[in-house]
């Protein structure tokens, strides 16, 4: 279900439609990694949250498929310094 974003257009409501993709990551040598991969992703307009986990190589990405397609995000991955792939789970 939509929800409302934060800023109005006009005197509507801006709406975001909300999708979660999922990544394997590779190159991620410690957590430290993983914490500055989520910050990537959050400062990504569109993207609502992200939880990159460093132990299972995984990251979760909460986003508005319009603001921020799937090759949107692999990119910002990749531009990082890591590798992403699809997560099957």
């Amino acid at each position: 279900m939509p929800s409302l974003a934060r800023g109005r257009i006009g005197a509507y409501p801006a709406v975001m439609e909300h999708a979660t993709a999922r990544f394997r990551v590779t190159g991620m040598s410690c957590d430290g990694c993983a914490q500055r991969l989520t910050r990537v992703l959050q400062q990504t307009p569109g993207v609502e949250k992200a939880n990159v986990n460093f132990a299972e190589g995984r990251c979760v990405v909460q986003h508005d498929p319009a603001a921020a397609p799937r090759d949107l995000l692999i990119q910002r991955v990749e531009s990082a310094g890591f590798h992403a792939s699809d997560d099957p789970m």
